[in-house]
């Protein structure tokens, strides 16, 4: 590949201030967009909110935050998120201690609008963490139905508990790996969410920090854990339901790589295209079903997402 000589490599990696592995394995998938790529990696990233639509709506709140002195411009993509023209202190924020919004980029929440569940559904997001996009489902949902939020350890998922509070929420209910009834979920779930442990490269924008602490060893160690995460999660699937694989990463091994090989094993799901919701949000549907929000191609994180179904 010409775009990948050594001097194309050092001159990127120079230039954009990136490990040599990484501009390599970006010039390998991406081709002549890795200079796009890189740039759009280096700008900083804006404060992004999005609006709790149980308690106001996206227009109120950003005449709350008016009236504290925060200025703020609606997303583009995301129909509930808001853009503040200046970084301020959430804690001294009256409209924060309320619940009317919450911090989290633009492209994290399409993830959970293209998972598009529907009130009074039953939803498993199975890798909660702090719980930003369960929030986000919880709030689509109209907090009717019921989601189970569900990680390694229960202190990730303290900031959840945290937030459930402050915005009223009653639908959750957070429990850890150890402590799921497998038996009790298999073939329940209207929707399962998989936002999968990364290596978190879309992130650099927000933690340009992982350029340094980042390596291939670390990178590579990511693919198999995915896998198992996708395949421990499938049964709780109904069938005619869906299976959602997200990440932060922007490597094709942690990306259409784990979705292909787990697609292999499991021949009861096939990848669908969310096109017509894509389309809605306006945002350019692929040729291959994938999802990829390219921070170079949209003011956002970077994010992979696949959209499966269960077949019978």
């Amino acid at each position: 590949d010409v775009l990948n000589v050594p001097d194309e490599v050092e001159r990127l990696s120079i230039q954009y201030s990136f490990p040599d592995w990484m501009v390599r394995r970006f010039l390998n998938q991406y081709g002549e967009e890795t200079e796009s790529l890189l740039k759009g990696l280096n700008k900083s990233a804006r404060a992004t909110l999005r609006v709790n639509l149980l308690k106001v709506s996206r227009e109120e709140c950003q005449k709350k935050l008016l009236e504290e002195s925060i200025e703020s411009e609606q997303t583009h993509y995301s129909p509930v998120g808001l853009i503040t023209t200046k970084r301020f202190n959430r804690q001294a924020s009256p409209a924060f201690k309320q619940g009317l919004y919450e911090f989290q980029d633009e492209g994290s929440q399409l993830i959970s609008l293209l998972a598009d569940a529907k009130p009074g559904q039953f939803v498993i997001d199975a890798c909660a963490g702090g719980g930003g996009k369960t929030m986000h489902i919880v709030e689509i949902m109209k907090d009717s139905g019921k989601i189970i939020a569900i990680d390694i350890d229960a202190k990730r998922m303290e900031g959840l508990e945290i937030r459930k509070t402050r915005a009223h929420i009653r639908n959750i209910k957070l429990l850890t790996v150890d402590t799921i009834n497998r038996n009790e979920l298999t073939n329940k779930a209207d929707l399962v969410l998989v936002d999968a442990p990364c290596s978190g490269v879309g992130r650099i924008r927000r933690s340009p920090d992982i350029k340094r602490h980042l390596t291939e060893t670390i990178v590579d160690a990511y693919p198999q854990k995915q896998k198992e995460i996708l395949l421990s999660n499938a049964d709780f699937v109904k069938p005619r339901s869906r299976l959602v694989y997200a990440t932060c990463s922007l490597f094709k091994t942690e990306n259409e790589d784990v979705v292909h090989s787990f697609l292999s094993e499991r021949n009861d799901f096939k990848l669908i295209s969310p096109s017509e919701r894509l389309q809605q949000l306006g945002i350019e549907p692929s040729n291959d079903g994938f999802v990829r929000l390219l921070p170079h191609r949209y003011p956002m994180d970077g994010f992979f997402i696949a959209v499966m179904e269960r077949i019978n």
